[in-house]
Formats: structure tokens, C-alpha cells, sequence
């Protein structure tokens, strides 16, 4: 086995590990990867991607991503984990072992060689909703030196009949599901049907409810590609001949992501996200997607994070559609003291001030 840099000649072999892999998600293809380069651009990203390589095939690798974060350069995804490293299903025990210990000492090169002081990862929860793929047990990044830093999720499993999801909504979602549907009227734009006058007003409201235009119009370009390409979808919602919300879900191997929402702020008193998820609940079914990633669940303040109000309200929003909490499996490795220090005292100041 050797070590290779992630190029684009090999960028076909990763993406069929990626298709049969257990552990990878949308993340971890070269268009996921191309996507967060370009997310990425104000922080000076530099792709370090790696692969094993054995007898000429791939048989593991990790998407990863050096950026500049206030100043540190560190490895993950503005802001928040890089994706997990995968490995060939096919491996044996003893191959997977040999490839994953070299994976980890590359990485700790890496991470030397360019001044790297920090390493974050994460697991997709999708992986873990589904039964037939799920191989983890316990959080694997904590035998090659990282710290815990896992957090709560929630997903739906999408296997069971409609009627059994819908009963499965909080009742005030219910209330407000009936209310939209009165005056809202939603509408799906996959591969089939997107039209590039949609995505133009997805982009405009976009814009309009952030206040500000927040990346570039490379990224939502590729965005628009990924619907073409069948990993992604859009749903609208209209007021009569308005748009007045959208939402964009991504699709990979059976499982679904919600990745962006946008509402028009002059549209506040409707219940448009209720309809949207109510909808793109319908769609997936329809698709026979498996498990559907609700969001990241707040429920209060950690060590690791303390969250607003209004992100605690966000969660138990989300929760409303029905799933169960999963955990997501993360960790950070540092590689350097002082840096170290200098984090997690910022994390127990914040944490000491919502102590009553």
C-alpha cells in the first residue's frame, strides 16, 4: 500500500469508492470536495486530499481541506469537521487496519509539514440510520489520538407508510401544516422539471432573506449542477404568484440532507417551512430514499458549543417532523499546545457564563 495526493485523473476510481463505501456520503465525492473548495475561498483553502492506494486500486482516502480560521490555519470545513476518512468494503480486517494506521501518520505529516494546529472530523449520521451499511459502534477517530467532540442529530427513517410519518409530526406542526395549505402551494424542481428561471428566484430570495448576497455565485452554479446531476432537489413554495420560500435537499445513496432554506421576510406569519418539509417529506417517499437528516439538535449549552436562543428553537422545530436523535460521531486532534490552550479556555469562559 502507498500514499497518494487526491488528483483529478483519479477523481472517477474515488467517486466509485465513495458509491460502495459504508462510511461515505455526498461530502466525500469530487464534487462535494469541488463545492467546499469554492465555499471555502475567502479562507485561503488548499486541498490536501489523500488516497491509499493498493495494487494500482483505491481502497481508502479522506477528503481533506486546509483553511485559514481567524488566522490558524487549520484541516476541516469552515468552521465546522471535515468529512471522515473511507476505506474499500472489501478490505479484510488486517488490510484495514494497515490502510487506516497509514491514513492517521499521513495526516499527522501533513499536518507538520504545513503548520497545521488543528484537525476536525465527523461522521455522517446518514450512514448510521441505515442498518444494512452501519458498521460503527463507538466513535473509531478516538484510537488515533482525537478528542471526542461528537453531537446529537436527528433523522428519519422514511421505510414506514405515509400515514405513520404524518402521525409522527408534533401536533402544532400538524395545526400549521393545515393552515399553509390553505394558502401556499409547493412544488418540487428535481433533474426532470428544474428550469433555470426557478433557480434564479431560489437564488434572488436567497439573497433578499439573508439580507446579503453570502457566497459566491460559483457555489450556487454548482449547486444547480448537483439537481441536474440527480444528488440534489428544490421545493418552492408560492402565495399566489409569489415565491415566498425554497428549500434545497441534498440526495446520495438513498439518504437526504436539508442543505439550504431561505424565506421571504415579508412573509413571516405563513407557515412556509412547515409546508416545505411536509413536502419534501412526501417526495422522498416517493423516491424511496431511506433516511432523511433532519438537523443538528441544540438543546442547550455544552463545553463544545453554546447555542442562541433562537438556534435551540430551530432544533426543537426540527424535531417536530418526527426521527430520533443519532449521535455524529466527531473529533479534533491539535497539534499544537499553546492553540490548544487558547480554544478550550475559550470554551470553558463561555460555558462558565451560562452557569447560574
Amino acid at each position: 500500500m502507498n500514499i497518494e495526493s487526491l488528483k483529478r485523473q483519479r477523481y472517477s476510481q474515488w467517486d466509485d469508492l465513495c458509491n460502495k463505501s459504508n462510511d461515505a456520503w455526498f461530502w466525500h465525492t469530487s464534487g462535494g470536495l469541488q463545492y467546499q473548495l469554492a465555499y471555502a475561498a475567502p479562507f485561503e483553502p488548499v486541498d490536501r486530499s489523500f488516497v491509499v492506494v493498493h495494487d494500482g486500486q483505491i481502497v481508502g482516502g479522506i477528503p481533506l481541506i486546509e483553511m485559514s480560521e481567524q488566522g490558524t490555519r487549520v484541516f476541516g470545513l469552515n468552521g465546522q469537521p471535515g468529512p471522515n476518512p473511507i476505506f474499500a468494503p472489501l478490505l479484510g480486517d488486517k488490510q484495514k487496519k494497515k490502510a487506516q494506521k497509514m491514513l492517521f501518520e499521513e495526516l499527522d505529516g501533513l499536518a507538520t509539514d504545513h503548520g497545521v494546529k488543528r484537525c476536525a472530523v465527523s461522521y455522517s449520521p446518514l450512514m448510521l440510520c441505515a442498518s444494512e451499511r452501519n458498521t460503527l459502534k463507538a466513535n473509531p477517530l478516538v484510537q488515533f489520538g482525537f478528542l471526542d467532540t461528537s453531537w446529537i442529530s436527528q433523522c428519519m427513517l422514511l421505510d414506514a407508510p405515509l400515514d405513520s410519518l404524518k402521525k409522527g409530526i408534533r401536533h402544532g406542526h400538524q395545526y400549521d401544516l393545515k393552515r399553509g395549505e390553505k394558502v401556499l402551494r409547493t412544488e418540487i424542481f428535481d433533474a426532470s422539471v428544474l428550469t433555470r428561471d426557478i433557480y434564479v428566484q431560489y437564488e434572488n430570495l436567497h439573497e433578499k432573506a439573508a439580507g446579503r448576497k453570502t457566497r459566491s455565485s460559483l457555489t450556487f452554479d454548482m449547486m444547480e449542477n448537483f439537481i441536474r446531476d440527480r444528488n440534489a432537489f428544490l421545493i418552492g413554495a408560492k402565495q399566489g404568484e409569489n415565491w415566498v420560500g425554497f428549500a434545497y435537499f441534498y440526495i446520495y445513496n438513498k439518504h437526504a440532507y436539508l442543505g439550504s432554506a431561505c424565506n421571504d421576510p415579508d412573509a413571516s406569519t405563513l407557515p412556509i417551512a412547515h409546508c416545505i418539509q411536509w413536502a419534501a417529506i412526501e417526495y422522498m417517499h416517493r423516491q424511496q430514499v431511506s433516511s432523511y437528516e433532519v438537523g443538528w439538535q441544540d438543546y442547550g449549552p455544552t463545553l463544545l458549543s453554546v447555542p442562541s436562543q433562537k438556534e435551540i428553537d430551530i432544533s426543537k422545530f426540527k424535531r417536530g417532523f418526527g426521527g430520533e436523535p443519532v449521535t455524529v460521531f466527531a473529533g479534533e486532534k491539535y497539534y499544537d499546545k499553546e492553540y490548544f490552550l487558547e480554544v478550550y479556555t475559550d470554551r470553558m469562559n463561555a460555558y462558565k457564563q451560562t452557569i447560574i
